[in-house]
């Protein structure tokens, strides 16, 4: 075998004889670097295509997290779900249809709370809620040995004043007296400085015309419940304009119950402070009773107002 050489300064080709074994191995050694940039490239192209892909993949995997997430209960995975710019724009158009069904989840959950948990006519929370989250705060009292205190408070002529006026009359003092009521309480825990998350105190309309505040910790305290109660003579009871201006007396008789001086269980506090309400009622209304002890007249001078206010109203009855 020959090879071939070209000599350049001369411009002569010479023809050189080559062993056959040194062309074979030139041969081999060229196969062999060949066969290695292929393998190379053929693993480098594998590196590019599995990054592609999983950049390709990842997004469609996050919104399946977060859709999972929604089925959960967290209804901002998917407003929180930033899919990346190599996203196709069919997917992005499938997140942003996910946003919005989960926003109406959450719209619909919260509608649905608030009508299983809060009054229709005042927005104050309902028996429901009170059976359920004060009763709990009440077995942590009892764990913790803390006090808490039961007030069951029922208007005064409030029949009456709905037999005479109808139902949206009714409908108006109890939310007048449901506003009052719960404003009183929002400044209370405000000037003692405890965060609403603690559910120190848990006003309730507990149906018809009754309400039930529930105080716990240090709010419980005798001294504390007492000035509590005065402030609801003085800022929650009075008179209400109902519609076409009409006037009406909104009074209130209050019974109190307080564990564990006199109950040790949520069941017993409900029932003492309604059977504490009763000689507060039967004893002239617009006062209050604690549980075993005579009815009294709150402090507040206001008081003789409301009653005055009702003396003038002779045509509406002052019976429960």
């Amino acid at each position: 075998m020959a090879a071939y050489a070209w000599i350049k300064p001369s411009g002569w080709g010479v023809m050189v004889s080559q062993p056959r074994q040194v062309i074979e191995q030139k041969a081999a050694s060229i196969e062999n670097s060949s066969l290695s940039v292929l393998i190379i490239g053929l693993g480098f192209a594998a590196l590019i295509g599995f990054a592609g892909a999983q950049a390709l993949a990842r997004p469609p995997e996050q919104l399946v997290v977060a859709l999972k997430a929604v089925g959960e209960g967290m209804f901002d995975a998917v407003r929180n779900c930033h899919l990346s710019g190599l996203a196709p724009a069919e997917l992005v158009d499938l997140r942003n249809s996910a946003e919005q069904m989960a926003r109406k989840l959450s719209e619909s959950l919260d509608e649905a709370t608030r009508l299983a948990y809060f009054c229709s006519v005042t927005g104050m929370p309902n028996r429901q809620y009170f059976r359920s989250f004060a009763g709990k705060r009440v077995e942590r009292a009892l764990e913790e040995g803390d006090e808490a205190a039961m007030l069951f408070i029922d208007l005064d002529g409030f029949k009456a004043i709905n037999d005479r006026y109808g139902h949206r009359m009714g409908d108006d003092l109890l939310k007048a007296f449901g506003d009052r009521l719960m404003a009183h309480c929002d400044r209370w825990v405000d000037g003692q400085g405890i965060s609403p998350e603690a559910r120190a105190i848990i006003p309730t309309r507990l149906g018809g015309d009754e309400f039930v505040v529930l105080l716990s910790g240090t709010l419980a305290e005798r001294e504390n419940v007492e000035d509590f109660i005065d402030g609801i003579y003085e800022t929650v009871v009075g008179s209400v304009r109902g519609f076409n201006s009409i006037e009406l007396p909104l009074g209130s008789s209050i019974g109190c119950a307080r564990m564990p001086a006199d109950a040790g269980s949520f069941e017993a506090l409900l029932r003492l402070s309604d059977m504490a309400m009763y000689p507060a009622k039967q004893g002239g209304k617009s006062r209050f009773c604690f549980h075993g002890e005579e009815p009294r007249n709150p402090a507040r001078a206001e008081t003789a107002m409301t009653v005055a206010f009702q003396a003038r109203q002779g045509e509406i009855p002052l019976h429960a």
